[in-house]
């Protein structure tokens, strides 16, 4: 499994053994957009904290991207704003998922407002099925009475990002103007980004702090609407084969 902020850690430790100095009295350079103020020996970790949000964002990112399989699920749901102001925002149309395996091979089901499905990629092929709303709009009626075998993946890029872990993780974390990535206690296992800033922040990213930078749990909420989606089992193997009720085959 990768561990993307290793060298960082590496790097900054070595520059505060040596006083931040190369050959005697050559002023070594400061490392780009590492924060040296922010290294802490008793939690060296995986350094996350130490670099700006937007490139916590790519570690995050491709670390997700090298784990393979994982689990989460969760849901957003839009605040509808009214006319008149005095009228205090409402709940609007709520999209869910849950997910399972790595964007190649997954089984994920996914509602938005009265539409529902549920989604096999699995050797090579896609397959989906749904409830009557699902099936009228897409034109494929014989999706509520079985699995459809698509001819092209490429139908279910309208569900995009929520059938892939590193884009779904990259907009959510992307759709605040500021990320910063809070320094954890010695012991903690967790570290936290901070989306909005830590003034009036609009939500979080909890990661592991330790090894690679996987995402566990994300909560936000604003003026357009509020979210939350939790990960576990990263790494650990989804058996995903083709389904066999099928209503109609490739």
């Amino acid at each position: 499994m990768r561990r993307p902020s290793a060298a960082l850690v590496l790097t900054a430790t070595a520059l505060a053994l040596a006083g931040c100095s190369g050959a005697a009295g050559v002023e070594a350079e400061p490392l780009e957009g590492v924060d040296l103020g922010a290294y802490d020996p008793a939690h060296p970790g995986n350094g996350l904290w130490l670099i700006p949000g937007e490139q916590a964002i790519a570690e995050i990112a491709e670390a997700v991207r090298a784990a393979g399989d994982v689990r989460y699920e969760g849901s957003y749901t839009e605040l509808v704003v009214h006319d008149d102001p005095e009228t205090p925002p409402s709940p609007g149309r709520t999209v869910s998922v849950t997910f399972a395996g790595d964007p190649e091979s997954y089984e994920a089901s996914l509602a938005a407002g009265d539409l529902a499905l549920d989604v096999v990629v699995a050797e090579g092929a896609a397959y989906v099925r749904g409830n009557d709303a699902f099936a009228q709009r897409s034109g494929l009626a014989a999706a509520r009475d079985g699995f459809v075998c698509l001819a092209s993946a490429s139908a279910l890029d309208d569900w995009q990002p929520l059938l892939d872990p590193s884009l779904l993780v990259e907009q959510l974390l992307r759709s605040a103007e500021e990320v910063a990535v809070m320094p954890p206690a010695a012991d903690a296992e967790t570290a936290e980004l901070v989306m909005g800033g830590s003034e009036s922040p609009t939500g979080h990213l909890t990661v592991a702090a330790v090894g690679a930078p996987l995402p566990l749990e994300f909560l936000a909420g604003d003026g357009s609407g509020d979210g939350r989606f939790s990960f576990a089992g990263w790494g650990e193997d989804v058996a995903v084969t083709a389904p066999e009720d099928l209503a109609q085959g490739c």
